[in-house]
């Protein structure tokens, strides 16, 4: 079995990857595309990743291609798994998927941080995205996601 560290591996702080992509496993880096994948195949045990890219919102060869490209997922294809994941976590509560939807906020939230903001119309439109979101979520029984500035 493998084993996995949990301790960060070193990046820049303007890189473009988020704060929860690079974690080791026996020497090679689990990115959080990954680790997230497998956070849901544990809530989900039958889900295949036709199926997860269906979850995303994308076509059903989305999470191959990807991966062969090494590529992260997009932070459409994120959100619109949150918007599943939500629904089945209330139709079907699991732990794991609690989990997994906190991995997405709190990716989502990083990827946010290194958006170029400078234009104040543009700041604006995501705050007010990220609000309605976390309204929407308060009004739910999951914990709301942060909101970025």
């Amino acid at each position: 079995m493998a084993s996995i560290s949990l301790e960060p591996q070193c990046f820049s702080s303007t890189s473009p990857v988020g704060i929860n992509s690079l974690y080791k496993q026996d020497g090679e880096a689990m990115n959080f595309k990954n680790r997230l994948f497998e956070k849901i195949k544990t809530a989900l045990p039958g889900m295949t990743v036709r199926e997860f890219s269906n979850y995303c919102g994308k076509s059903e060869g989305y999470y191959g291609s990807i991966t062969a490209q090494n590529l992260e997922l997009s932070t459409n294809a994120l959100l619109h798994l949150a918007e599943v994941l939500s629904h089945i976590q209330a139709q079907q509560p699991n732990p794991a998927l609690g989990t997994a939807l906190t991995m997405i906020a709190e990716e989502v939230a990083d990827r946010m941080q290194h958006i170029d903001t400078r234009n104040w119309s543009v700041r604006q439109l995501i705050i007010r995205a990220v609000a309605k979101v976390h309204v929407s979520n308060e009004q739910s029984s999951l914990a709301p996601m942060p909101i970025v500035f």
